[in-house]
């Protein structure tokens, strides 16, 4: 059953990976909502478009899509512009941070329109990822030895 949520999670990291980096340069290509998807698919996700959850609530989110395999979570935004992007990476990031344990890493880094923060706790794995006007959230269980 570890093993199993290891491979899994070793998935998760390789597909945030290749969404996330998409070279060295400072400019980074935001992915849109459909692009996510279909992407997402092909690496065997389900994928569920929460976008008409949205729809009464706020006008700045065109689209965001959630993804579920065994215990981990994603969430994908696609932002009316950048500001509204920045806006919302702070608010998680601050709802990671606080979220901390005693005994846990934390990585941060932006360069240019790209911001990530992540944290690792005992029983947690939290991640919020900012290209342009694009949010990815992952917040999931950390397997247990």
């Amino acid at each position: 059953m570890m093993i199993k949520k290891q491979k899994s999670l070793i998935l998760f990291l390789s597909f945030l990976l290749i969404i996330c980096l998409v070279g060295c340069s400072t400019k980074r290509t935001a992915l849109t909502n459909d692009e996510f998807k279909i992407r997402a698919v092909d690496y065997g996700y389900t994928v569920v478009d929460n976008t008409n959850n949205y729809s009464n609530t706020s006008a700045e989110i065109i689209a965001t899509s959630q993804l579920l395999l065994n215990d981990i979570e994603i969430q994908f935004y696609e932002l009316s512009n950048d500001d509204v992007a920045k806006n919302m990476f702070n608010i998680s990031r601050t709802s990671f941070a606080d979220s901390k344990e005693a005994t846990n890493s934390e990585h941060s880094a932006s360069v240019g329109n790209y911001q990530e923060y992540q944290v690792t706790t005992e029983s947690r794995f939290m991640r919020v990822t900012r290209i342009g006007n694009t949010i990815m959230r992952v917040n999931t269980k950390v397997a247990s030895e």
